[in-house]
């Protein structure tokens, strides 16, 4: 088991998986403790570690010897998508019952073939072909099988099963254990057809997404009151077993049974840390560090500076402020810091940069996920109409009342809901009061702590936040969304709240970049401000560092500042328009550059006329032409171009 490992599924046999990149907390280790089976419901929603901690449970169980199913691999998984015919759909999106006879009868069959306490049985001849099929040796093998079987043969089968099967279950007489994982990805198409984008033909039901799942749970629980020799270790999404706690006179017993997938700030640091402490030593920006402060050993920075808000920050909360606080998610970031050179991993501007890019993977992927959930909400067409990082309430419920205005857009849930959906998925945030200290706190919800399909009203608070971890791909929606970032705020779950100053707007300055990282120098005409402070702010959001004129310190020589910081600075860029093609401040910041031969790149704003010494200054200059080109285009090539001359 690799560090920053984000897909369990690599973890095929025992050998493959590393205990010590598995962070033990007392509920993990209780669940672990191979002594103890009064914990054998894994719930929690995709990327926080169901499938993992089913695996490491199996391996504690088959290291003491006991009978393990799936025998030929660690979990019993399904494969594949499961749609079914038009009646079938009529009998399984109705009720949970079919459902039952069904797991019933697949791990009745595969426990009893496996144990081998299963002769001269007296059973039905179709019966008997599923039994004696050499082929299904697993419960999926004939949890698959029995789906496509008629309803009144399930329900034979099933009462085979109560008569001849499950006394043979109660009379087992040693401990065997079942592990059964990722059965809500069987039935995937049934929730991620939304409904604006196709109606059902009677194929397809999200409710047999849930009950599938809910069943399953059900039946783990009844084979425990039927035997203690057997138990059932299965896995469910969060969102099915808060639909079965909500119908379910057994909710308590269930409760009792589950464990539930969560982890503190502090557990997460110390699962990050613990696949630093796998990396080889070569791949460690400062090595010395390692057993002192695993995190800066890793990228070689201890802080990180806001680009807007200019305030210091520590690397990991960095880090984590852009996931959802999930495990996949910092498997997701430190696969792509570790893929960076150490030396190049401690340049704060790559450094944020890459976990940018790690953070929009992640909200790409989270939107994919959750959209079945959402089907009733254009969550692009709602993303897309966001100005900032920071709102307040009435320009919320201007954004709600343009979304309600545009007649193309998919789903049926008005504005206001929409909104109230984003924050019940954990992406929109709100202002709480702390009861201790009575100041204002940021709070986003945690993935999957809101059941779905619950009444959907959206609290009152004077500003509503956009995840961080929304930030690039929200950019990338909208190009003037990170030119009017908040620079008042960190914006992070539980952070403190400052009121903002309500006069800023896109356009406004960003802190010069002072520290000691190589650095951009940006030269512009004052006359272009309202387009460069713009595009000043975006490479700041990238992770670029910036110095421009805003960061003169007041009582400075200017002329000897702005050549102290060119000749610093790792590249010169040139944003040339009709303005700064006459500005002599520009001209002789050109002049100053030339002499030096340092690194230039030229953006052309607009189509401009270059007085001849002009054009034999930069005319051999490498040249992005901003008004010739496409937006996203334009972006990663300024962007390439810079970060190529800050890393050499």
């Amino acid at each position: 088991m690799r560090p920053w490992t984000i897909d369990a599924d690599d973890i095929q046999i025992a050998d493959d998986f590393d205990a010590q990149l598995l962070h033990k907390t007392v509920w993990i280790e209780g669940f672990l403790d191979a002594d103890r089976d009064d914990k054998f419901i894994v719930v929690g929603t995709k990327g926080f570690g169901k499938t993992l901690l089913l695996k490491a449970k199996r391996i504690r169980y088959q290291e003491t010897g006991q009978l393990c199913i799936p025998r030929d691999a660690l979990l019993d998984k399904p494969v594949g998508d499961k749609v079914f015919s038009r009646d079938l759909v009529n009998v399984y999106e109705s009720d949970i019952e079919p459902w039952n006879r069904v797991w019933l009868t697949a791990i009745a069959c595969a426990v009893l073939k496996q144990t081998g306490d299963c002769e001269d049985l007296e059973l039905s001849s179709q019966f008997a072909h599923l039994f004696n099929d050499p082929n299904l040796r697993s419960v999926l093998d004939h949890f698959v099988v029995l789906l496509d079987y008629a309803p009144g043969d399930v329900h034979r089968c099933a009462q085979e099963t109560n008569t001849v099967l499950v006394p043979l279950l109660r009379a087992l007489n040693r401990p065997v254990a079942v592990f059964i994982d990722s059965v809500d990805e069987y039935f995937n198409k049934h929730i991620h057809t939304p409904v604006w984008r196709a109606s059902f033909s009677g194929e397809l039901s999200p409710d047999i997404w849930f009950l599938s799942q809910m069943s399953l749970v059900e039946v783990a629980y009844q084979l425990r009151r039927i035997t203690k020799h057997l138990k059932v270790f299965v896995s469910v999404r969060k969102e099915a077993f808060e639909r079965l706690a909500e119908v379910s006179p057994m909710v308590q017993q269930y409760r009792g049974s589950a464990i539930d997938t969560s982890y503190s700030e502090n557990s997460l640091r110390q699962i990050f840390i613990n696949n630093v402490l796998g990396e080889r030593k070569n791949n460690l920006a400062i090595p010395g560090q390692l057993h002192t402060d695993p995190v800066e050993a890793f990228i070689g920075l201890t802080s990180t500076t806001h680009g807007f808000t200019g305030q210091e920050e520590q690397v990991f909360g960095y880090i984590e402020r852009h996931t959802l606080l999930r495990p996949r998610d910092l498997m997701t970031v430190g696969q792509k810091l570790a893929a960076v050179e150490p030396a190049e991993r401690a340049i704060e501007g790559v450094f944020k940069r890459t976990v940018n890019d790690g953070a929009t993977d992640i909200a790409q992927e989270y939107l994919n996920e959750i959209a079945p959930h959402m089907g009733d909400v254009d969550l692009r067409g709602l993303l897309s109409r966001i100005p900032a990082n920071v709102i307040t309430r009435e320009t919320l419920e201007q954004v709600a009342a343009d979304y309600d205005d545009v007649a193309e857009h998919h789903g049926g849930a008005s504005g206001m809901e929409a909104f109230a959906a984003l924050m019940e998925i954990g992406l929109l945030g709100r202002l709480q009061t702390d009861p201790i200290t009575g100041e204002n706190v940021q709070r986003f919800l945690s993935p999957g702590e809101v059941s779905f399909g619950a009444a959907r009203s959206l609290p009152s608070s004077p500003f509503y936040l956009i995840r961080s971890v929304l930030s690039g791909y929200m950019a990338a929606l909208n190009g003037d969304y990170a030119a009017a970032t908040d620079r008042t705020n960190i914006i992070g779950n539980d952070l403190p709240w400052r009121e903002p100053d309500t006069t800023q707007a896109s356009g406004m300055s960003v802190p010069a970049y002072q520290g000691s990282d190589p650095y951009v120098y940006v030269c512009y005409s004052h006359g272009d401000s309202n387009i460069v402070l713009n595009e000043i702010a975006w490479l700041t959001q990238r992770g670029i560092n910036v110095w421009y004129d805003e960061g003169i310190p007041a009582g400075s020589r200017w002329s000897d500042e702005l050549a102290a910081r060119i000749r610093q600075a790792a590249v010169f860029i040139y944003f040339v328009s009709e303005n700064s093609v006459i500005s002599n401040h520009c001209i002789n910041e050109v002049n100053f550059v030339s002499d030096l031969d340092k690194p230039m790149l030229v953006v052309n704003l607009h189509e401009t006329r270059l007085p001849d010494g002009m054009k034999l200054m930069i005319g051999a200059k490498q040249t992005i032409r901003r008004d010739r080109t496409s937006p996203g285009i334009y972006r990663r090539q300024i962007e390439t171009a810079l970060l190529d001359s800050l890393t050499r």
